[in-house]
């Protein structure tokens, strides 16, 4: 029998439960695969037809937000209700002759499928991961790969802010190569290297010592959001342990899966 075929009977079988067979799909051992194969197993199977390997795919704009406010444990878990206006460039909206009115409260934490949706002037965060307009339907989304994607995830409140709270989870530990290792694996899912710790603990010195010989370009990370730090830590510390986590969050591990 064939999976698809399988997958139906078992949504059948279980009364349409969508919520179930979406988790049976990524708890199964075909879906955990690598996305890696030998060079054999792509000449002898390039379209995956025997599901010997794993997908490989940059998440969707709304995962990629989400995922960053999950990471960081921001994320508002609300389900329901009106539209949330988050952080978008100021004036954007005053194109069109309307004014933008952000929240000022935890609303902004909500998940990417409660963002307002202006068909005239789209989010920007959403629009440059390819989230369609909805002027019209689409059957699949493009995938595209350009710098204001990584424009996007390194100066984006949603995702400084993110770091920050990260930053300041990593600060309060005491084995900081633990901390290290545990943002990583809760942005990517993936468990880091030694390698990768080296080179991730090497970068936090850097930057502490680059915050410490100037003071001032700490505001941007200490500052960004409506989330406030503990003022009781080290802010140099906090803001060279968000550097950390904005570089995890940028990496090819956390916005593709593989």
């Amino acid at each position: 029998m064939r999976v698809l075929d399988w997958l139906a009977i078992e949504l059948r079988d279980n009364n349409w439960d969508i919520k179930k067979i979406n988790k049976l799909i990524v708890m199964s051992a075909t879906y955990q695969q690598d996305s890696k194969a030998s060079s054999m197993l792509m000449e002898k199977d390039p379209e995956n037809k025997l599901l010997a390997r794993g997908p490989s795919i940059r998440l969707s704009a709304e995962m990629i937000r989400d995922n960053a406010l999950v990471a960081s444990g921001l994320l508002n878990k609300k389900l329901g209700g009106k539209s949330v206006y988050p952080y978008q460039p100021e004036g954007l909206w005053e194109i069109n002759g309307t004014k933008y009115n952000q929240d000022s409260t935890d609303q902004v934490y909500r998940r990417s499928l409660y963002i307002v949706l202006k068909r005239t002037v789209p989010n920007p965060t959403l629009a440059n991961f390819d989230g369609p307009s909805r002027a019209s339907c689409v059957v699949r989304r493009q995938s595209t790969n350009t710098p204001l994607q990584a424009l996007v995830t390194l100066n984006d409140p949603t995702f400084i802010e993110a770091a920050k709270v990260i930053g300041e989870s990593i600060t309060k530990q005491q084995n900081t190569t633990a901390a290290i290792g545990l943002a990583y694996r809760q942005l990517t899912g993936i468990t880091p290297t030694s390698k990768q710790i080296a080179l991730l603990s090497a970068m936090q010195q850097a930057e502490y010592n680059k915050f410490k010989g100037n003071p001032n370009k700490i505001k941007g990370w200490i500052n960004a959001g409506l989330y406030k730090i503990n003022k009781t830590l080290d802010p140099y510390w906090v803001a060279a342990n968000s550097v950390v986590a904005s570089t995890i969050l940028n990496s090819d591990a956390t916005i593709t899966k593989r």
